[in-house]
């Protein structure tokens, strides 16, 4: 029993669970993330469509990573945070006065699975050149988070209404499936994705309470 459980530790250590926070689109900071023309999330894919873009890797290489893409720099609209949501349930209007300051948004979300580490953020960047090489370069540019951006208002929600303040804008998905070989042997394996955002801006709407 104490052998049994020490293998259990080391392969806890070596090969860490990644435990992450459900969301729809795969992304922690998109609720929404619709294409354009055409696209696929990873989290939308089946185990087929992911395993076609490993059969494209079948050929071994001797040294180092290939990759296949599904997705590259694919146009897309996004629904990320949502910043204020006040209900009201009373019978009388109430008037609120927001103000919100941006000082950190995330520009880009990066997710992964299979046996791909944290370390494998850092190839993002190389995977990120590679795919704007074989695009031409053709893509936006991607906002900078550098800006501090400051929003107020004052709204008046009616009664049996929901106000719902919300950041949007356009995006760029990019995903695929990797292999890392060493002397022709896979060592290594798993899906990614990454999303940039390109443009950024609030939305503030209204709701009925069902």
């Amino acid at each position: 029993m104490k052998r049994l459980f020490i293998i259990c530790l080391f392969f806890l250590f070596v090969f860490p669970l990644k435990i992450r926070a459900y969301s729809v689109t795969g992304h922690e900071i998109f609720s929404e993330i619709t294409f354009k023309e055409k696209g696929k999330l990873l989290v939308n894919m089946s185990t087929s469509e992911i395993d076609q873009g490993y059969y494209y890797l079948r050929k071994p290489k001797f040294m180092g990573w290939k990759h296949y893409y599904f997705n590259m720099k694919e146009e897309a609209t996004y629904v990320g945070e949502v910043l204020f949501a006040k209900s009201n349930r009373s019978r009388d209007p109430i008037k609120i006065d927001y103000k919100y300051k941006d000082t950190n948004t995330n520009e880009r979300s990066v997710t992964y699975g299979g046996s791909l580490s944290g370390k494998f953020k850092k190839k993002i960047k190389g995977i990120d050149a590679e795919v704007n090489a074989k695009i031409e370069g053709s893509i936006k540019n991607v906002t900078s988070n550098q800006t501090i951006e400051e929003t107020s208002f004052s709204v008046t929600i009616m009664p049996n209404t929901r106000m719902i303040f919300r950041e949007t804008g356009d995006c760029l998905v990019t995903n695929g499936v990797s292999k890392y070989y060493i002397l022709g042997i896979t060592f290594n394996k798993g899906e990614w994705e990454y999303i940039d955002i390109v443009t950024r801006y609030y939305e503030l709407f209204e709701e009925e309470i069902a």
